[in-house]
């Protein structure tokens, strides 16, 4: 990847430096993110998509729901 002529410090840590022309902009307003009602039971290991659960473990599931 090419590198950005000017970057500048981000405020936030764990991220750094980001290109002098970006906007550090919330996520909630960008979009929505809610949880949903699937569980552990739900958890597919050959999935396409990351699944949070309220654990340290990283679940796979193949659905998504978009409102």
């Amino acid at each position: 990847m090419r590198a950005y002529p000017e970057y500048k410090d981000s405020g936030v840590e764990w991220l750094g430096e980001i290109p002098s022309h970006w906007n550090k902009v919330k996520l909630k307003y960008l979009c929505k993110i809610q949880t949903g009602n699937k569980d552990t039971v739900n958890a597919n290991l050959d999935g396409i998509y990351d699944f949070f659960i309220r654990s340290k473990k990283v679940e796979r599931i193949n659905t998504v729901v978009a409102n």
